[in-house]
């Protein structure tokens, strides 16, 4: 399994002709007014699969690290469906996933999805900001 993309998305799903069909994604931060706050979306990204794992069940793994700040633990995981043909030769098999997010952050933090592919196989992290939408007042 070979990842081609991964993004976090405010939305996204499959379409029933098996496309990604993805809105607001590729986040660097997601600011809030408040904390606590939770973050909810999705982990959505195209895997790429040869003739032999197309006769498998791939899964796709997907946790949330943060080194402060984050309420619990988040992990989450999806089966790809490989229910399809295989793609012309010369042209790998792409297949879209979607894994939804829903985290809670106390305060501010850099927080990083891990994405691994067929139980503990890193594929990638992607690090995003949680920030405070207002400054800390200055200190009088």
């Amino acid at each position: 399994m070979k990842l081609e993309a991964v993004l976090l998305a405010n939305q996204a799903g499959i379409a029933p002709n098996g496309l990604l069909d993805v809105q607001g994604a590729a986040w660097e931060n997601f600011d809030s007014d408040i904390f606590p706050v939770t973050v909810t979306g999705g982990v959505v990204g195209v895997v790429a699969l040869d003739t032999a794992e197309l006769a498998e069940i791939p899964s796709v793994r997907v946790r949330v690290r943060a080194p402060s700040g984050m309420l619990g633990t988040f992990e989450a995981s999806t089966i790809i469906n490989t229910n399809r043909p295989p793609a012309e030769s010369g042209v790998p098999t792409r297949i879209p996933f979607l894994v939804p997010l829903s985290v809670t952050f106390t305060e501010p933090t850099i927080a990083t999805v891990e994405v691994f592919g067929n139980g503990d196989v890193l594929l990638a992290s992607v690090p995003f900001a949680v920030r405070s939408r207002i400054p800390d007042s200055p200190e009088q």
